[in-house]
């Protein structure tokens, strides 16, 4: 299946649910992506990421856990790290930011895009999950805006928790 992602994305050898990360993250930061840090539910971006475990004693996914500052984290967010900055607010919230080079941006501030080609199945499960949120037009919200003093980033958005307890891709 093709995917629209940064160009950028491509230069990274990153496995495909990394792809459908930076797919979603293409698609929330068309406008101004440059300036704006997105703050985000942590088990959210490790279901995009694919961090996740059969759940032990329910029908369900589950995230695997790591710490802060640890090897397993910086292992985990090795790949996707070359082009997000992404930083840890608090445990439950992650501010994410393109660390993307100039070329990789139009001179309008729109990020230029390239196909990818994603091939797993639960990657394209969550693909197509996030297609069907980001239809509603209701991922945003401006409730507990948290802005953190940042010379790169001038403004920011927080995006709702898309993934819940009950749901299992």
């Amino acid at each position: 299946m093709k995917i629209r992602v940064p160009k950028y994305a491509l230069e990274h050898n990153l496995n495909d649910h990394e792809l459908v990360f930076s797919c979603f993250m293409g698609y929330v930061g068309k406008q101004g992506a440059k300036t704006t840090r997105f703050y985000m539910y942590m088990e959210d971006v490790k279901h995009m990421l694919g961090h996740v475990k059969p759940h032990p004693s329910e029908n369900k996914m589950s995230i695997i856990e790591y710490k802060y500052q640890t090897q397993a984290c910086e292992d985990y967010l090795k790949n996707i790290s070359k082009v997000f900055r992404i930083g840890m607010v608090d445990y439950y919230t992650w501010g994410i930011e393109f660390d993307m080079p100039d070329e990789y941006w139009y001179k309008n501030g729109h990020i230029i895009f390239d196909e990818a080609e994603i091939t797993d199945i639960e990657a394209i499960k969550i693909y197509y999950y996030l297609a069907g949120r980001c239809s509603d037009n209701n991922i945003f919200t401006d409730t507990e805006e948290r802005i953190i003093p940042n010379s790169l980033a001038k403004r920011s958005s927080k995006i709702d928790v898309f993934f819940r307890d009950h749901f299992m891709l």
